[in-house]
C-alpha cells in the first residue's frame, strides 16, 4: 500500500513550512487574507481590479 498525503494545503505551502518552519505562518496568513479580500472585492464589483464591464457596480476609488 502506498501512503497519499491527505492535505488541504498546497505542497507550496507544506514545502515553505518544512523549510522556514512555522515561522512562516504569520506571512501566510497574511497573504490568505489578502486573497480573501481581493476575491470578496472582485465578488462584489462584479469585475476584477482592472476590468470593465458595463455590469460592474462601481470601483475601488469611489
Amino acid at each position: 500500500m502506498t501512503y497519499q498525503i491527505d492535505s488541504a494545503l498546497s505542497r507550496e505551502i507544506l514545502e515553505k513550512i518544512a523549510t522556514d518552519g512555522l515561522d512562516c505562518v504569520p506571512e501566510m496568513i497574511w497573504v490568505m487574507i489578502n486573497a480573501a479580500m481581493r476575491a470578496e472585492r472582485e465578488n462584489y464589483l462584479g469585475a476584477a481590479p482592472d476590468k470593465r464591464y458595463e455590469e460592474r457596480r462601481g470601483s475601488l476609488l469611489s
